[in-house]
């Protein structure tokens, strides 16, 4: 026989002011099932006097979108819809981007392709490509990365004094609300860029190595994320357009790029979101 709530809550309350048998009488409930609910009555009671008071409440930090490396104007054509669904998605309220923003796959110390553009062009293609993104985040937090940094690497061999170097700000003609650095730290989470491991487990190296949690960007494959107790790890991916020229070295690797970004949820959650695509290398729309 089923009982509802009030029904056990009044049973409960005359067996503790008399007796369990004296209750079964009076309400016509068996003795074993009326010491069942005082039982359970009083390790309710246990855990809201001893153990409750003790549990700290959820602090509601920030709701982190992750944008992973773009290498604009490399970029791929549906990432701006795809990280504005997600935000939406999980009601962001923070932005990280965790650098190779551009590409600059003209200041590259490695061989140019022949048929692309110039360093003229492409840093004017770069910033037309970002506009869109200013406009849609106007408040970013970017962490430096190998790839943006090329152009200032390029001038400081140069000899070029640091009076001379314009900063990220003005080379990519950025608003006031997007501000670089090295490292952002937001609800004892460490964003940055990821030079210096590699492959599918270096999320959990930096973790290790780093003692806290983290979240990455720079190896483009391997999206995912991880925990160790507390901690969480995240590789966020990229969001490049694999067919562009600039990624042709990686053509006939076996390992391909995550296409994706992340979501970090007060300090305590990481979600890799991957891009789901058609034939046609675009996003369904789906999440």
């Amino acid at each position: 026989m089923a009982y509802d709530d009030e029904f056990k809550r009044q049973v409960v309350n005359d067996a503790l002011e008399t007796n369990c048998t004296a209750a079964s009488r009076k309400h016509n409930v068996s003795d074993k099932t009326i010491r069942g609910w005082v039982k359970k009555h009083q390790q309710r009671q246990e855990f809201k006097e001893t153990i409750a008071p003790h549990i700290k409440p959820i602090q509601h930090g920030s709701r982190v979108l992750v944008i992973p490396d773009l290498h604009c104007p490399f970029d791929h054509p549906d990432a701006l819809p795809f990280l504005l669904a997600v935000q939406e998605r999980h009601s962001c309220d923070t932005v990280v981007c965790l650098g190779d923003e551009a590409d600059f796959h003209h200041y590259s110390r490695w061989p140019k392709d022949p048929d692309g553009m110039g360093a003229g062009k492409e840093l004017e293609k770069v910033i037309e490509c970002l506009q869109p993104f200013y406009r849609a985040f106007p408040n970013v937090k970017v962490c430096t990365s190998n790839h943006t940094v090329r152009p200032m690497k390029l001038m400081f061999d140069a000899g070029l004094p640091e009076a001379f170097i314009p900063s990220y700000e003005k080379m990519l003609d950025a608003p006031d609300g997007w501000k670089w650095d090295d490292k952002w730290f937001i609800d004892d989470v460490m964003y940055f860029h990821g030079e210096g491991k590699s492959g599918q487990n270096a999320h959990i190296q930096f973790l290790k190595a780093y003692k806290m949690s983290i979240v990455h960007g720079h190896i483009h494959s391997y999206g995912a994320a991880s925990y160790e107790g507390t901690h969480l790890a995240m590789n966020a991916g990229c969001l490049i357009d694999e067919k562009a020229y600039a990624f042709k070295y990686a053509k006939h690797m076996t390992v391909k790029p995550s296409i994706g970004c992340g979501v970090v949820l007060n300090g305590k959650t990481a979600i890799f979101r991957p891009m789901h695509r058609d034939e046609n290398n675009r996003w369904t729309g789906e999440l």
